[in-house]
């Protein structure tokens, strides 16, 4: 299971390896995620109904295979179809970003709560693709520092998505 969690205005991902998927407390974990993006897609259509853009969560669950995880990219997708802009890229930029109009932010798991469920569903709580995450290396010391204390064990080191210089500093990070 991958959990997001909020930290320092950034998302990142919990890997839980080894879990009892079939856990109450992991499942009422990502049952309390979801209802959050249930409610930030409703926030988000409002704010576009505001500006006169109306039926857009409808329009947007057009999209969506599943309709409890209904995302931006999702509005999106439905805005271009109805003409509001000429691609997804220009949907964000004037719509959908920080401090755009329909941006509402995203209430993800915290930390703490994210290992817990993890734990609770006999699993071990990983950091995944550290080098996605744009922050300095003090911010990502108490990130890893919380996430140790909170009882997370891991830290993927090596990622796709990440330049191999950052390999050996991430390696640092799990060994500590």
């Amino acid at each position: 299971v991958e959990i997001s969690v909020s930290w320092l205005h950034e998302t990142v991902h919990i890997v839980g390896l080894g879990i009892d998927d079939t856990d109450p407390i992991l499942l009422a974990g990502l049952a309390q995620v979801r209802g959050g993006r249930d409610t930030r897609a409703r926030r988000m259509s409002d704010a576009l109904a505001a500006i006169g853009i109306d039926g857009v969560l409808e329009g947007a669950l057009k999209y969506a295979a599943n309709p409890a995880l209904v995302s931006r990219a999702h509005f999106a997708r439905y805005l271009v179809e109805i003409g509001i802009a000429p691609h997804t890229d220009a949907v964000f930029k004037h719509y959908l970003t920080r401090g755009k109009p329909g941006f509402v932010e995203t209430q993800w798991a915290e930390l703490a709560d994210a290992v817990g469920w993890i734990r609770a569903a006999g699993g071990l709580a990983v950091v995944a693709h550290p080098g996605r995450y744009k922050f300095s290396d003090a911010q990502f010391d108490a990130l890893f520092s919380a996430f140790r204390d909170a009882g997370g064990v891991g830290v993927e080191v090596v990622s796709g998505s990440q330049a191999p210089s950052k390999t050996g500093k991430f390696a640092r990070y799990a060994r500590h």
